[in-house]
């Protein structure tokens, strides 16, 4: 996983063709991408460091499911422009025109196709005690013309510094720093509703999800279906199918499949070092025809699982 760049105004970009690959890629970031539409995977990350201030762009073609953790002793504020698409968590949808300001928080959710936010890693001691969100929170709103403005801003700060010119302005970085702060923590503040003016979630579909996620992150290797998950943790499949669309929008039954393909696509890769038979990963994770688990690999994918064996 590449580090934070060491020098200030220090500007990198990566392309990605594997969800795998991206996940590691955001610095102090814990994440794990599931792809849940179908076609190859295209993703980037564009990031730029400033005294302070990490400013990092991240786009990805496919919807994907997102299970991450933000840096614990950072501040990290987002924005979804009006042009891409959503994202829905918790039982909130971010749509495109929305902001954020979250400290260390944590949270499971589905990106919609051709998504693309950018976000400012912050020192803690950036933000006015006042101003900043408390640990393990995040705060968010819909203001579209606030998202959009501040997403070109900072669309125009990672252009400037990736062609160079910035070298050409003594001083810069620390301008951009202070204007930064002054951008960032006025919109933490306009963020800080009481709670009562959020939006209300079921409780009960929220505690279901969070026990399901937790069962499934401890055991990784298990082909999880809606059966086994009701067998495990002694609820009805119904209830945890409305868990699912209450929580993510999203059917139950389809985000296991897609667990299903991207756990054998991860192991196909590996067998490129262990020469496994694709046969038999894909009978690891539930595919017991070969024709049809290759097709739905191709149509979800964009390549067949040989393909990827291959790599290239």
């Amino acid at each position: 996983m590449p580090g934070e760049p060491s020098s200030a105004g220090a500007f990198a970009m990566r392309r990605f063709e594997e969800a795998s690959e991206q996940e590691r890629s955001l610095p102090g970031f814990a994440q794990h991408y599931s792809q849940l539409s179908p076609g190859r995977f295209e993703g980037s990350i564009s990031s730029l460091s400033l005294p302070g201030f990490s400013i990092l762009r991240e786009r990805i073609n496919v919807s994907v499911v997102q299970a991450f953790t933000a840096p614990k002793d950072r501040v990290v504020s987002f924005c979804l422009p009006s042009h891409a698409g959503g994202f829905h968590s918790n039982g909130e949808g971010q749509v495109g025109g929305s902001l954020g300001v979250g400290h260390g928080w944590s949270r499971l959710g589905v990106s919609e196709e051709n998504s693309d936010i950018i976000m400012v890693v912050a020192d803690i001691a950036v933000f006015d005690e006042d101003a900043r969100p408390e640990a393990g929170a995040v705060r968010t709103g819909p203001s579209t013309a606030s998202a959009d403005a501040l997403f070109d801003w900072l669309a125009s700060l990672l252009a400037v510094y990736a062609s160079g010119e910035a070298a050409r302005s003594p001083g810069l970085d620390l301008l951009i720093a202070d204007l930064l702060r002054d951008r960032l923590g006025a919109l933490s503040a306009s963020l800080s509703g009481s709670s009562a003016d959020r939006p209300r979630i079921d409780r009960r579909a929220h505690a279901l999800h969070g026990e399901m996620q937790d069962w499934l992150a401890t055991h990784p290797r298990e082909p999880a279906t809606v059966a086994s998950l009701s067998r495990a943790l002694g609820a009805s499949s119904a209830e945890l199918r409305r868990a699912s669309l209450a929580v993510l929008g999203t059917a139950l039954d389809a985000l296991l499949l897609t667990r299903r393909l991207d756990l054998a696509r991860r192991d196909i890769i590996e067998a490129r070092r262990t020469s496994r038979r694709i046969c038999d990963i894909a009978l690891d994770w539930g595919f017991s025809h070969w024709g049809r688990f290759s097709g739905t690999y191709r149509d979800f994918f964009g390549e067949t699982p040989s393909r990827t064996l291959r790599g290239g």
